[in-house]
């Protein structure tokens, strides 16, 4: 009786911590997410052209933006460049905070691995 409830315990934690999956979206309705965060892809580079006119030591590069269901919002990946070193950084852009990031120049392959890996995780890949 015990080896029931505790497979029926652990079918039922499956189940629920699946919800917030992709899997649980329609094609429909994923796409228009990821069409919600397309537009906002002006508005970063807007941003960042900003950025890159104030400083001339640094330049900004938008890599990507994309929807994670995950997080319910859109994430996007930014560079910047000083010609000494270069930063990638994941960020939420509907709460504007730093997800991670990775220094190209001195961080471990470990550190580069973690930023790919929550990038996808994120992404639902």
């Amino acid at each position: 009786m015990k080896k029931v409830l505790l497979i029926t315990s652990i079918v039922f934690e499956l189940i629920l911590a699946g919800c917030g999956q992709q899997g649980w979206l329609s094609k429909d309705e994923l796409f228009e997410k990821k069409q919600e965060c397309a537009k906002y892809k002006n508005d970063i580079e807007k941003s960042i052209e900003e950025e890159n006119s104030k400083n001339l030591e640094s330049h900004k590069y938008l890599n990507e933006i994309f929807y994670s269901p995950k997080n319910n919002s859109c994430l996007y990946i930014y560079t910047t460049d000083n010609g000494q070193y270069i930063n990638h950084f994941l960020v939420n852009y509907l709460t504007n905070q730093w997800i991670i990031w990775y220094n190209e120049t001195v961080s471990s392959s470990d550190k580069i691995k973690e930023f790919d890996d929550t990038v996808k995780e994120l992404k639902w890949e």
